[in-house]
């Protein structure tokens, strides 16, 4: 058993921040960090995080409970029992370790954007808003926990946490070297076990009261409150606030994320309040990686602000609508908007609201985490595709459950060197996905290891052991080695026997693990790589002939070192999953298409069945690089639409049905004459 990897590498936990809410809070990430003064281990990637949180400090709420082990330190001797009670709850066997939001375990080094993001597009049904006084050696806590909307149904606590912003000292105080420990942990209000709350209804507030006496060991100056409310079942926190934030905040009316009728604004509204006694002047921004051919604005008040960078001002104790507006027009995209409000008289005052608008995209870069996402979507320009779009696992969940990611047709998973390589929520949205027709390439060292049938002490769990077994259809041989350093293709196989020899090297630093599997006996997989034109090392194999087409490597395609060949194998695989290809194959999935439409594939003519009752709309069809090649208008209350194929060159095209307020999912239509 490879311990080492568990600490070198990210593990995820099953992913529970992606309830919607129609109305929610701006949510702030909680991170509970635990590490100790003589860890080498959390010397090495404690720095890792303290830059991260340096460039997301309006966006973290961040505690450190120091351990009493694996040595010396004086900050865990401070408080032992509180700091044992945090370990127990989450069941911390290892430092360092992080958790995100209560649900997500990760290690300094490995906490991402992606998480981030993902907590904030769910937002919060509750404020957390935390006040401090001071009377000599006494503060006093008030907690006020406000509905923004009704809270799920949950065995909810509120946890109070006195925090010492930055401890300093002059010599190491345990055996690693570190000096500076940020978010020192202290005390628990009233007690670890935190205090039951019945949650506000929506426009409802509960509010709590605490004190506790400043040690004299303590920098006061650097003393203050993290309020949190925390699910005991599920250990998700709703939200946190401290006695540090700045009391100007953004309340979201809707969604954030969408997927909008072509050439309608789409108005992504909500509030801005301000819970402060006086005038607020402040800063709004508004970013995106739309196409230039979007149009995007801030309306601040029903008034549109003249550019993405505008001054406003917001009057004490009040409440003003601020609202992004955006229309994709007809280009293709899965584009991210980023509203940045900024206190113009404090910069450090700062806080980001995220939405993701998607104009249909067909091809999807999934990542465990960003890094190197940006490979296969160099693979995916390389074969020409405009018509893609990039997630992380995080973001992804969010938008699938909020059907902003409708007619997606293909997924190109990547998943690195990361554990669990798949969990169950992941399996959970991909398995339909797939049953719907949907084809998928997943990358990655350590899948099969870490989950396939028959493998115990990893993350394999029910659910995806028979993703594994049932979808990838593969089985696992061996925890391959720096050995397999070549990766070699089966000359033989009509898809992939040209792709050249490629040079396996090692990216994870020392960790090369490139899994030996073999396609499951009796399925639909053939292999197709080998390494080292060992016959009995399979590297990668496919699955075709199901409504699905898989393609499965034991690797990572960053640790192959050529840059032509990565773009090589993600344009086959592309064009494969297109089915740009020729032959016997190519005829059989023309034969086996199952569409609404018919005839499909097409020559002249297809039909295309409706049901309109009561709303006129029209249909869009595009090329495969997103191209709108037909536009038709649909008569109101109609039950057929046929379109004429006569004019438009062989090849493959897919349609949306357009109606007054929606879209449809997006069907593939075949032409050959």
């Amino acid at each position: 058993m490879k311990t080492h990897k568990l600490f070198l590498s990210l593990l995820l936990i099953v992913c529970s921040f992606v309830t919607i809410f129609a109305q929610s809070a701006n949510r702030y990430t909680l991170v509970e960090h635990f590490t100790q003064a003589s860890c080498g281990p959390c010397a090495q990637q404690n720095p890792a995080f303290e830059t991260f949180y340096a460039q997301n400090e309006n966006r973290i709420h961040h505690i450190a409970y120091h351990t009493s082990w694996p040595g010396v330190d004086p900050m865990n001797a401070a408080n032992v029992s509180e700091v044992a009670d945090r370990v127990s709850y989450y069941g911390v066997s290892g430092v360092p370790n992080m958790w995100v939001g209560g649900t997500v375990s990760t290690n300094p080094g490995s906490i991402s954007e992606g998480m981030l993001v993902a907590n904030e597009l769910a937002g919060s049904p509750i404020q957390v808003v935390v006040m401090e006084t001071t009377n000599g050696n006494q503060r006093d806590v008030t907690v006020k926990i406000n509905g923004i909307n009704n809270s799920p149904t949950g065995n909810y606590v509120l946890r109070v946490a006195v925090v010492e912003k930055m401890v300093n000292y002059a010599t190491p105080p345990g055996s690693n070297g570190e000096m500076a420990f940020p978010n020192v942990f202290r005390k628990m209000l009233p007690a670890t076990a935190g205090d039951p709350i019945a949650m506000p209804a929506m426009g409802q507030n509960v509010v709590k009261n605490y004190s506790y006496t400043l040690d004299p060991t303590w920098d006061a100056a650097q003393i203050y409150v993290v309020a949190y409310i925390q699910e005991e079942v599920s250990h998700t926190v709703l939200n946190s606030g401290t006695s540090k934030d700045w009391l100007v905040s953004y309340i979201s009316n809707g969604a954030s994320a969408f997927q909008p009728p072509a050439n309608q604004v789409t108005s992504l509204s909500g509030s801005l309040e301000n819970a402060m006694n006086d005038i607020q002047l402040l800063n709004v921004t508004l970013t995106s990686d739309a196409p230039a051919g979007w149009i995007g604005g801030i309306n601040y008040n029903g008034t549109t602000l003249p550019s993405n960078n505008e001054n406003i001002t917001i009057a004490a104790s009040s409440l003003a609508t601020l609202n992004v507006e955006v229309n994709p027009s007809n280009e293709v995209a899965l584009a991210k908007y980023e509203l940045t409000v900024t206190n113009q008289n404090d910069p450090t005052q700062v806080f980001k609201k995220i939405y993701y608008v998607n104009n249909g995209i067909r091809d999807l870069v999934l990542g465990n985490v960003n890094n190197y996402q940006d490979l296969y979507t160099d693979g995916l320009t390389f074969a020409n595709n405009t018509v893609k779009g990039a997630l992380t696992q995080y973001e992804y969940l969010y938008l699938k459950q909020n059907n902003a990611l409708q007619g997606l047709y293909n997924i190109y998973y990547n998943i690195g060197w990361t554990f669990p390589a798949l969990s169950d929520d992941i399996v959970n949205v991909l398995t339909p996905f797939l049953d719907a027709g949907g084809n998928l390439l997943i990358c990655g060292q350590d899948i099969a290891w870490d989950v396939a049938p028959g493998i115990t002490g990893n993350h394999a769990t029910a659910a995806n052991q028979a993703f594994f077994s049932d979808y990838i259809q593969a089985t696992y041989v061996a925890d391959g080695g720096t050995s397999n350093n070549q990766l070699t293709s089966l000359a033989a196989d009509a898809i992939y026997g040209t792709v050249p020899m490629a040079n396996i090297v090692d990216v994870y630093n020392g960790n090369m693990y490139p899994d030996e599997i073999l396609p499951k006996a009796g399925s639909n997989a053939v292999a197709i790589f080998n390494y080292n034109n060992n016959t009995n090392k399979v590297g990668g194999i496919r699955v075709d002939g199901l409504p699905y087409k898989v393609v499965y490597l034991g690797i990572g395609i960053e640790m192959l070192s050529s840059t032509v060949i990565r773009k090589q194998f993600v344009k086959i695989t592309h064009d494969w999953f297109y089915s740009n290809i020729s032959g016997v194959e190519y005829q059989q999935a023309l034969n086996d298409l199952l569409q609404p439409n018919a005839p499909n594939p097409a020559d002249t003519y297809t039909n295309i069945p409706l049901d309109m009752q009561g709303k006129t709309g029209s249909l869009r069809l595009t090329d495969i690089t997103g191209k709108v090649v037909l536009t038709q208008n649909i008569e109101k209350n109609a039950t057929n639409l046929t379109i004429s194929t006569a004019e438009l060159s062989a090849g493959t095209y897919f349609y949306h049905i357009l109606s007054e307020a929606s879209i449809s999912a997006s069907h593939k239509l075949v032409v050959t004459h």
